[in-house]
């Protein structure tokens, strides 16, 4: 037990050298120069950042863009492939109508001539 808390009491005044090393380390040249180099390392990584957000917001932007425009494009072509609504268009229509009016005619004629 006793030598439990010599090792804490150890421990506690070791602890209490390093915290006066360092504060002795921040309060010199050399301290403050470290911490300065810190701030402007900070700063940059700040910067850094910033500016890769804005390429990835350019990059977003450009890709909305183009599958914007791959739509567009997708959209005329699909649009010009499908007839105009309204119906068939009239050259489909117009051999069936002949075909039918023609053998209407030849119907009619028949029974007309037909002996009584």
């Amino acid at each position: 037990m006793q030598q439990l808390q010599e090792r804490v009491q150890q421990a506690l005044q070791q602890a209490q050298v390093r915290l006066q090393q360092a504060l002795q380390h921040m309060q010199s040249p050399q301290g403050q120069e470290a911490l300065q180099q810190a701030r402007d390392d900070l700063q940059q990584a700040q910067n850094n950042v910033q500016q890769a957000v804005q390429q990835l917001q350019k990059a977003r932007k450009g890709a909305q863009e183009e599958m914007q425009e791959r739509t567009l494009v997708i959209e005329r072509t699909t649009i010009e492939k499908i007839p105009k609504s309204g119906g068939a268009a009239l050259g489909s229509l117009l051999p069936p109508a002949a075909a039918l009016l023609l053998g209407s005619g030849v119907l009619v004629y028949a029974v007309l001539r037909r002996p009584r």
